[in-house]
């Protein structure tokens, strides 16, 4: 319920506790979807600082913080 809730107007529901199904749909989704699977979850994200000099992303930078 709360990821329904969450999600918005599109539903998230049919993916929770079925990761595996969410995981072989991704790619294939709307990006209005992702969003709202995105945003069901996650409450945050930390950006940590970058090094100088160093232009490319480094994803180890982002930490996520859940809403679970």
């Amino acid at each position: 319920r709360t990821l329904s809730r969450a999600g918005g107007t599109v539903s998230v529901r049919e993916f929770v506790g079925h990761a595996d199904r969410l995981r072989g749909e991704w790619d294939e989704m709307a990006i209005e979807r992702r969003q709202a699977v995105i945003g069901a979850m996650v409450d945050r994200v930390t950006i940590a600082a970058g090094v100088r000099g160093r232009n490319r992303l480094d994803p180890d930078r982002f930490k996520p913080i859940w809403k679970f």
